[in-house]
């Protein structure tokens, strides 16, 4: 059963839930592996919570699970005060801001772990090779990430030849793997700050959870681009671009050259029926000019502002014609 008792003067984020997740479950102090089954539309989860299947237990043991089930999984928050008077708004705390320093691009990463399953995250060289290359380049760099906190890597990423020098080198750094550990939540960041000079968005299939309808990233997007700093996404992070808009309401990718994994390349990973959408069919569909280039080659188109890579392959590439736009 749930701990009794509870302090009511703490509510829980669920953003980034959905069914099919899996999260570490606390019970009375002991965590147990669990799979979301069930997440409820309410915008007050603590009054309706969700659903969650503990796997090792009994089936019937699937039960709904109040917030202090999920610590490991949910944000603690401060709750607005219980009683407030009638015909007032409760009182809205903001949340606090981190320093922005001169001359900073923020690097966004995927909150996420599974995909309807599948065990992913971070794809590593994404983040790992433009980090170093902004660093050198003599810009601040923020890790992101739609919830903040340690940032789940894909295993794959971390293999064969995929683990590049660059990732390794990250591996072993100390002062930088403190950063993706203690990622940055978004909310923590105003990106209406003129020091932000870039946005940049990593890949991974962790992002077709949590960068499709988040209206934190797109806001963020929406506020950089329109403020005429550069927005980036490399490989799967462009699946991000397709709930922007510009200013005057169109769509962000329309009219403009714009790439991301191919259908080709999510073909032959597999995992196309995993994905909220394809980025190729999405970015025409929405009047975009997608251009791809040779599966798993290089590939980086620059339209204004917006930047886009395809693939792992054009991380540097993509780093690279950043570092040039802000020049």
């Amino acid at each position: 059963m749930a701990p009794k008792n509870k302090s009511s003067n703490v509510v829980y984020d669920y953003s980034g839930l959905e069914k099919g997740v899996r999260v570490q479950a606390e019970s009375e102090g002991v965590f147990y592996g669990a799979e979301v089954v069930v997440v409820s539309s309410a915008k007050n989860r603590v009054k309706a919570p969700v659903k969650v299947h503990f796997n090792g237990y009994e089936n019937s043991c699937d039960e709904w699970v109040d917030g202090s089930r999920l610590r490991s999984k949910a944000l603690k928050k401060e709750a607005a005060p219980k009683y407030v008077k009638k015909g007032q708004d409760a009182p809205q705390k903001e949340t606090q801001k981190i320093e922005i320093k001169p001359k900073t691009i923020v690097m966004v990463s995927t909150s996420a772990a599974y995909l309807k399953g599948y065990a992913t995250g971070l794809w590593l060289e994404e983040l790992a090779a433009p980090y170093y290359l902004f660093k050198d380049a003599g810009f601040e760099v923020v890790i992101a990430s739609s919830r903040g906190g340690p940032v789940p890597l894909d295993a794959s990423s971390l293999s064969g030849d995929f683990f590049t020098a660059e990732a390794k080198k990250f591996m072993h750094d100390g002062a930088a793997f403190g950063e993706l550990a203690h990622s940055v939540r978004l909310s923590a960041i105003d990106w209406k700050s003129s020091d932000i000079k870039a946005i940049f968005m990593c890949g991974g299939h962790g992002v077709e959870v949590d960068f499709v309808s988040n209206d934190l990233l797109k806001g963020a997007i929406e506020t950089t681009y329109n403020a005429d700093r550069v927005v980036a996404a490399v490989c799967h992070g462009p699946v991000c671009l397709a709930q922007c808009k510009k200013a005057d309401g169109t769509a962000l990718v329309k009219g403009l050259e714009v790439t991301g994994f191919s259908n080709s390349e999510e073909s032959a990973v597999g995992l196309a029926d995993k994905c909220a959408w394809l980025i190729e069919d999405k970015f025409k569909e929405l009047e975009g000019v997608y251009k791809s280039g040779s599966d798993w080659s290089s590939h980086v188109l620059v339209a204004g502002n917006l930047i886009t890579g395809q693939n792992p392959q054009s991380s540097v590439a993509c780093a690279e014609a950043v570092i040039k736009a802000c020049a």
